[in-house]
């Protein structure tokens, strides 16, 4: 058989398309094809100049064909009824017609609706690789049995391509579930393997996986297709899609080794809290949970989803897959449980309850000014407002816009609105004059926004009218170090 596996690996011809309706799940009909051999009589039809596939294809589609032939040496094709016994032809292909079990493809439309969780872009494909698969692995005179113990010959000795082709080859005489199963397995470890050819063993392993599954009975054969199809999954990058599939394995039979698959599985691509944050620089502090996946839009209360410990919390919408849970007080520890079942827009649920635990930290000491601009009176009393958390003392610099300048403050949108902290830098040394220092003591309430008045006739004593920046920051402060809202501790 070692010089027939060599056979069976080298024609790999692709797999037709558009044979069956686009309902169909399991080929009608399908073919048993063996290298180097002809069919005597029993011609219906012949074709030249063409292709194997279009052979195949002029044969699946003529209820009457039984088999065909096809000459590689001059492309020539030639559809038959009942033909006699083979005999051998260099160069020649030919192929028996085998029928699909009827009772199998009615019961392939219940196994696909389980299989809701993959598109139709997965299931079509898997459809070609079994009408195809005739031609892809060259069956030849030998038995199933024989070409499966072949098989396990090769997977014995680490030939796990090898091994594949052999099932390959055994699937066309069998078509059954547990055969496609094994096909999955062993060209997902070919491609374990073959890093080389890693993308080609899994994408064939997910399509076999789903042509098990789509033939397969017995819930236990079917949690074991499905935990195949989940490591394939991952593999090819659909984390999601691996979780799906162990919640379905479970769903058929429970098992221990599959429900520690499905934890891990869950923790790492399932609907999950997948950030903490705790935004305790808002007056009103917030610890806010961001979901991995979207959460529904209305209908659902959330708050019956979330365990609060502390009286007063309130539970909120906080944007984007996100829920907060606010009436926090700064200095404190909350913990917080969004209990298992909370729903997600897709309809994943939280497998399990997840307490969180954080510290609401006091709020950074920090400065602002609370409008975009301000016209100042040159006579009297001038003051600007400005609004400071946990500090008592800031650094003030003033600068003047020259003439020269002012389109360009417009231009860079400097005039009517706060300066951007990376911005200041480039404005000192490009757009602004410097003219004077200073600093203010200003009132402090420890996590509470203070407004104080800054009296700025000091620093505007003698300047003309014009376009002046303020800028005040508070001391020992690095602007560039900015604190996260919601780095909890």
């Amino acid at each position: 058989m070692r010089g027939f596996l060599k056979a069976a690996v080298a024609v790999a011809f692709i797999g037709m398309s558009g044979v069956a309706a686009a309902q169909d799940l399991v080929p009608e009909r399908r073919v048993v094809v063996t290298q180097d051999q002809d069919l005597p009589g029993g011609d219906i039809a012949s074709v030249f100049d063409t292709t194997i596939e279009a052979c195949e294809r002029a044969c699946l589609t003529n209820a009457r064909c039984t088999g065909y032939v096809f000459n590689t040496k001059n492309g020539s094709c030639f559809v038959k009824n009942k033909p006699g016994e083979g005999a051998f032809f260099a160069g020649a292909y030919s192929a028996r017609v085998i029928e699909a079990d009827a009772a199998v493809r009615a019961a392939a439309a219940e196994r696909r609706k389980e299989l809701a969780f993959l598109p139709d872009w997965d299931i079509q494909p898997a459809f070609d690789q079994a009408q195809g698969l005739g031609r892809q692995h060259t069956t030849g005179p030998w038995t199933a049995d024989e070409h499966l113990a072949a098989a396990l010959e090769a997977e014995a000795r680490g030939d796990w391509a090898g091994a594949a082709a052999y099932t390959g080859a055994a699937l066309n005489l069998t078509d059954d579930a547990a055969t496609w199963g094994e096909f999955a397995r062993r060209q997902l470890q070919a491609g374990i393997a073959d890093q080389n050819q890693s993308g080609y063993f899994f994408q064939q392993a997910m399509l076999s996986s789903v042509n098990a599954y789509l033939r397969a009975d017995s819930p236990a054969l079917r949690h074991t297709i499905l935990v195949t199809m989940a490591d394939v999954l991952e593999r090819n990058g659909r984390g999601r899609d691996t979780v799906s599939a162990l919640r379905l394995a479970q769903s058929l039979q429970d098992r221990v080794d599959t429900a520690a698959l499905l934890d891990a599985a869950i923790g790492k691509y399932g609907f999950r809290i997948a950030e903490t944050l705790v935004q305790s620089d808002l007056a009103r502090p917030r610890i806010c949970v961001t979901f991995s996946e979207d959460l529904v839009a209305s209908g659902v209360d959330y708050a019956t989803f979330v365990q609060l410990k502390d009286p007063g919390l309130t539970v909120e919408n906080g944007g984007w897959r996100q829920l907060c849970v606010a009436g926090l007080e700064h200095g404190k520890r909350y913990s917080v449980t969004f209990r298992e079942g909370l729903p997600a827009a897709d309809g994943q649920v939280m497998a399990k309850s997840v307490e969180i635990t954080q510290y609401v930290r006091d709020r950074a000491p920090g400065v602002r000014f609370p409008g975009r601009g301000y016209v100042l009176p040159r006579a009297g009393d001038p003051a600007l407002p400005v609004q400071t958390v946990n500090t008592d003392r800031l650094d003030l610099s003033l600068y003047r816009v020259t003439d020269r300048n002012l389109l360009r403050s417009v231009q860079d949108f400097y005039f009517g609105a706060p300066i951007n902290v990376y911005s200041e830098d480039y404005f000192a040394d490009n757009v602004g004059e410097a003219l004077w220092t200073g600093s203010a003591t200003v009132t402090q309430e420890v996590n509470r926004d203070v407004t104080t008045r800054l009296p700025m006739g000091e620093a505007l004593k003698g300047l003309p009218a014009g376009i002046y920046a303020l800028k005040a920051a508070v001391p020992g402060l690095d602007p560039y170090t900015i604190r996260r809202p919601g780095s909890g501790s």
